[in-house]
């Protein structure tokens, strides 16, 4: 009887000690799902920021394209 309750014990004991592991594995698995949401968001942020960009440039670009033209035809009018 008293090996059986000894047993019974040690079960418990183990019992309790996966619990534990289960729990903190689980706030981890919680932890990690923020960070991942966080980094989702981040990453979706930072792309509409580069296509932004990319359009901001390609505007900037198309300007000074019309700028050189209108400076190449008034040096032409100089020679």
């Amino acid at each position: 009887e008293e090996t059986r309750q000894q047993r019974i014990d040690e079960l418990d004991i183990e019992n309790h000690r996966l619990r534990q592991l289960l729990n903190s594995s689980l706030s981890q698995v919680d932890s990690l799902s923020n960070e991942i949401r966080y980094l989702s968001f981040y990453l979706s942020h930072n792309r509409r920021r580069y296509r932004d960009l990319e359009v901001e440039y390609e505007s900037l670009l198309f300007q000074y394209n019309c700028i050189r033209a209108d400076v190449n035809h008034l040096q032409s009018y100089e020679d």
